[in-house]
């Protein structure tokens, strides 16, 4: 009989390694281009208007001074991008374990705010409650039906998904 949600603990295989270390790479190119990406708008950022009309920052105050107060944004965001993205794939490379469980799948929504070219699952497991793929494969995961998710030890990352 199959539990639900229960937690199985499994060794990591070499391909789940190989699979991490590819994801990893990419995080990294990710967040470089990111990090520049943002380094271009911060700097130009205390010139431009805001949404709401009022004058840019540079009419209120020096240079520098604005660049500090646009940081706080710009840099807790690169902050939070690290962590979700690239920390995560460190954690779970470090790990020498997977998590295997069945869960079901609750609810889909349709291209939620951010994520427009994908969909999110959510799951009846309470440590991975939902997940972001490709539309392209939203009926292959319809809601009530059972799956099968193996997950990195630590760092939270989706190894495997199937039908059960």
């Amino acid at each position: 009989m199959i539990e639900i949600d229960k937690h199985q603990t499994l060794p990591l295989t070499a391909q789940d390694k190989q699979f991490l270390e590819t994801r990893l790479l990419e995080s990294k190119k990710d967040f470089k281009l990111n990090l520049i990406i943002f380094i271009i708008i911060w700097l130009i950022s205390p010139y431009l208007r805001s949404l709401s009309g009022k004058d840019p920052l540079i009419e209120e105050m020096s240079y520098p001074l604005a660049l500090a107060v646009m940081s706080l944004f710009f840099f807790g965001y690169l902050g939070y991008y690290y962590y979700k993205g690239l920390n995560q794939v460190k954690q779970a490379l470090k790990t020498d374990f997977k998590i295997a469980l069945h869960s079901i799948v609750v609810k889909k929504k349709n291209a939620p705010m951010f994520h427009r070219s994908e969909f999110r699952l959510e799951l009846t497991c309470k440590e991975f409650k939902y997940h972001y793929f490709p539309l392209n494969l939203m009926n292959e995961f319809p809601q009530g039906q059972l799956l099968y998710i193996e997950m990195s030890g630590a760092g939270k990352q989706l190894l495997a998904i199937r039908n059960a």
